[in-house]
């Protein structure tokens, strides 16, 4: 005759009970571990872009600061002989560069004349920023004080201006 052990069943309930609570921390551990992984995950994601949005704002940037200079370095040569327009020096420099990414007022030396304010250039396309409003440099000329003056624009305010100071933009094609 055999004879089993005899378990005590509050010791089963006991165990699994224990059994359950563990497979409930480690469901816990890993629901929290996942959370965490798609939390980080989340967060370089939207660094990532915000570093790349800043970057390229930061590269139009400088081409707009190099095209102001070189306008204000051209300026006087201009106003002795209109048809040395510095634009075109300016395209001459920084070449395919500008071509792609600039819309210049052909119109500038026209306005010039006239208004207080006029446009040279934009960014042909606004930049788009995470958590930020869209928007471009524009170089304006002030015809009272013979300089130009780089400025950002959100594309509100570029709305609301461009046709004051003489910049149509149209898509091309």
């Amino acid at each position: 005759m055999t004879t089993e052990p005899h378990v005590p069943e509050s010791s089963t309930a006991t165990s699994g009970a224990i059994a359950s609570r563990v497979m409930m921390q480690r469901r816990r551990r890993v629901v929290r571990s996942a959370l965490t992984v798609l939390g980080v995950t989340v967060v370089m994601l939207v660094l990532t872009i915000m570093n790349r949005d800043q970057q390229a704002v930061e590269s139009c940037r400088q081409r707009m600061e190099t095209a102001l200079e070189t306008l204000q370095q051209q300026h006087q040569e201009w106003l002795r002989d209109p048809q040395k327009f510095p634009l075109r020096a300016v395209a001459a420099q920084l070449g395919d560069v500008w071509r792609e990414h600039v819309l210049d007022n052909w119109r500038f030396s026209e306005q010039a004349a006239f208004a207080r304010r006029v446009g040279v250039c934009c960014c042909e396309r606004p930049h788009s920023r995470l958590f930020r409003p869209a928007g471009r440099h524009v170089i304006i000329f002030h015809g009272g004080e013979h300089r130009y003056e780089l400025t950002w624009m959100n594309e509100g305010e570029f709305a609301e201006q461009a046709e004051q100071l003489g910049l149509q933009v149209t898509a091309r094609r």
